[in-house]
């Protein structure tokens, strides 16, 4: 027997978001990971809010699905979080957890598990940039990249600097009298 495996990668600006989907026989899971945090840049001292999705699109159950996460030295790992969002699909996670993400999943067809991960640069970073490499059985890997900027172009203007996330709001600066 044979499996086929399809893999795209999508560059997004300096980041890359990458997913992937394994096709697989009949009455068997097909995983597929992502992981994205909608930003090109980020600031040292930040703290990014990364979105992990697991998706079941098999004809199968996957059970004891291991997910894991491996952070470059740029992130502080101890002062990383996590919390699963299993949806209302009969999938399972556990809850939340402290440092990188490292979780079991079980999802039945067409389920789908969300991790929130909480990832802090550290301020004191001796690299560029920061990565998130994420690993499910099953799935291929996926990982993600931000360029580290103490500021860039558009600095005078909040968020001008490209680290502004989808959940922040730029508010404009207080006038001077």
């Amino acid at each position: 027997m044979k499996a086929i495996f399809r893999v795209a990668r999508v560059a997004l600006a300096a980041s890359t978001c990458a997913s992937a989907a394994t096709t697989a026989f009949a009455g068997q899971g097909a995983l597929v990971l992502e992981a994205n945090d909608n930003h090109a840049y980020a600031r040292y001292g930040q703290t990014l809010a990364y979105v992990v999705t697991l998706t079941n699109n098999g004809t199968g159950i996957a059970t004891d699905v291991a997910v894991a996460a491996v952070l470059s030295p740029a992130w502080d790992a101890p002062g990383a979080s996590w919390t699963c969002y299993p949806g209302s699909d009969g999938a399972t996670c556990t809850g939340s957890g402290s440092g990188p993400l490292d979780d079991v999943a079980t999802l039945p067809p067409g389920a789908r598990v969300t991790w929130v991960l909480e990832l802090p640069v550290r301020i004191d970073a001796a690299d560029v940039t920061a990565t998130l490499d994420v690993t499910a059985t099953g799935a291929a890997p996926v990982a993600d990249t931000n360029e580290l900027v103490i500021f860039k172009e558009g600095f005078d203007v909040p968020y001008g600097d490209g680290t502004q996330g989808s959940s922040e709001t730029a508010d404009a600066w207080p006038q001077g009298d």
